[in-house]
């Protein structure tokens, strides 16, 4: 996450280094989705159902339960009989 970050970072800075028009861009887009989240209502957002959700449901073995702090862990399959690794709800999780 944070490499993506910074790459986001270097490219803005690029872009903003070379034209400098594209400040306004930036700034069109921060006015846009301040207004957005000025006017949206505080529900509850279900996020079983994101896209983003269902690609890791789908791709990797994730589990039901937070484990601590941990994104990754390595739990028995009964399956296999040995231990795989599993991601968890953590990132899904809301603050």
């Amino acid at each position: 996450m944070i490499v993506l970050c910074c790459i986001v970072i270097g490219v803005g800075a690029t872009l903003v280094a070379r034209y400098g028009r594209i400040l306004y861009v930036f700034a069109a887009f921060l006015i846009f989705t301040g207004i957005k989240m000025l006017f949206q209502d505080d529900k509850a957002t279900a996020l079983n159902n994101n896209p983003m959700s269902r690609f890791r449901k789908k791709w990797f073995r994730v589990t039901d339960t937070l484990h601590g702090n941990r994104f990754f862990l390595s739990l028995p399959d009964g399956k296999a009989g040995r231990a795989v690794r599993f991601m968890t709800r953590f990132s899904l999780r809301r603050s």
